[in-house]
């Protein structure tokens, strides 16, 4: 490293950072789909190409906290495709941590190692998992009672000679860049719109010969082309939903452990393609409404099982074109919305009177959770309580011409 200029060094980390904080991604992906049971048979063989590919690059530009992390994370994932290691779900915790760790490294200000303090711990923790798992081995009763299983760890073979799965290229732009390019191609229209104005001009004071037929032609095909290239250039804007449905797999699963609660988040739709400008605004009002659906809509464990219900609830977020339009639906399987609280909090604030409540329809009393500090949340807590979710949700929707809608059945 000792040869390259600083210039050149932050150009090496940029890209470093880059492919890391992807992989990264991928890797809680695949954490969460094999803890949810929902993971195909190569997730686990990703997971170890994931950190070995880390483990590698780290090493490369210099970050040797981060390398010692991802081998031991490797060795990890490497005992589990020999079948040496089982994954509970405390050595999902233990990854997680160390993902985290990596990438609030990365994705600093100014990118830097994981600290040494940090990286011992963590590596004690992932030592922890490998020698559990031998002492598991010689005393299986033991280890046994402590574990709580993957639902459906996929079957890897050892060994791995068939090519790895082609992943899609990508190449990271700035939008700033796409928008100049979309801007041209703009450019390059309105000039197509002149040339062909002018063509009757020089048709009236010039005889239709074969090269103004040839210059005719070629006019033609240019304004295919340059069409052609505003629809792509358009199409550089668009990424799948699915690029923020993914974002939300790992607060909903800290959010339903912090309230002792089960969640089955189940994601359908997520090809459905948008402007990257308003997937990244769409963002937060949907995180408020899974906040709310976790907090609010799901009831305990114990209390679905009273129900009938199975123990972990479940939240759909499901994507689709309707029209010109695209429609994002956000549910859960909970207790639903109680219309008779949202009359009493909107009385109790001073929206409506006892009359007016009395004599609200039960879709309009739905329509009372959007306004402005209105909850029914019996206490106030970190995630919601205030009456602010809802509302904000829908400010921001509307601020992007778009709507909200509310539907609820009693008992979910």
């Amino acid at each position: 490293m000792d040869d390259l200029t600083k210039a050149e060094l932050d150009q090496l980390l940029a890209v470093f950072r880059d492919q890391s904080l992807q992989i990264l991604e991928e890797m809680s992906h695949d954490l969460l789909a094999l803890e949810a049971s929902r993971a195909d048979g190569d997730a686990m063989t990703r997971l170890r190409r994931g950190a070995h590919t880390i483990k590698g690059d780290s090493a490369c530009v210099g970050l040797d906290q981060t390398t010692q992390l991802a081998h031991k994370v490797e060795d990890v994932f490497d005992g589990v495709l020999c079948g040496e290691i089982k994954f509970d779900r405390q050595s999902v915790n233990v990854i997680f941590k160390v993902l985290d760790a990596i990438k609030a490294a990365l994705d600093s200000a100014e990118i830097c190692d994981v600290d040494v303090e940090s990286t011992d711990a963590l590596i004690a923790d992932l030592t922890a998992i490998l020698v559990c798992n031998d002492v598991a081995a010689e005393q299986p009763g033991k280890r046994d009672s402590k574990l709580l299983s993957l639902p459906a760890q996929p079957s890897v073979p050892v060994q791995v000679e068939e090519p790895a799965k082609q992943r899609r290229g990508f190449v990271r732009v700035e939008a700033s860049k796409i928008d100049t390019l979309l801007n041209l191609a703009g450019e390059m229209v309105i000039a197509r719109s002149v040339m062909s104005q002018l063509r009757p001009e020089i048709e009236s004071v010039m005889d239709v010969t074969d090269m103004i037929d040839r210059v005719n032609v070629a006019s033609n095909q240019m304004g295919r082309l340059i069409a052609e290239l505003q629809k792509s250039v358009l199409k550089m804007r668009m990424v799948t939903i699915d690029h923020v449905f993914r974002r939300f797999a790992r607060p909903m699963r800290e959010m339903a452990t912090d309230l002792g609660k089960e969640v089955d988040l189940q994601i359908s739709g997520g090809e459905t393609e948008l402007d990257r400008a308003l997937v990244d605004i769409i963002s937060e009002p949907l995180l408020h409404l899974l906040r709310n659906a976790v907090d609010h809509g799901l009831e305990t464990k114990e209390e679905r099982q009273k129900s009938g219900k199975p123990p972990a609830g479940r939240i759909a977020m499901r994507a689709y074109h309707e029209g010109n339009q695209v429609v994002v639906e956000v549910s859960d399987d909970g207790r639903g919305i109680e219309r008779a609280a949202l009359k009493k909090g909107a009385i109790e604030s001073g929206y409506l009177t006892k009359d007016e409540a009395d004599g609200l329809a039960d879709e309009d009393a739905l329509e009372l959770i959007f306004l402005q500090g209105l909850s029914t949340a019996r206490e106030v807590t970190q995630l919601s309580g205030r009456g602010i979710g809802a509302s904000a949700v829908k400010a921001a929707i509307e601020q992007l011409r778009g709507s909200v809608a509310v539907k609820s059945e009693p008992g979910g």
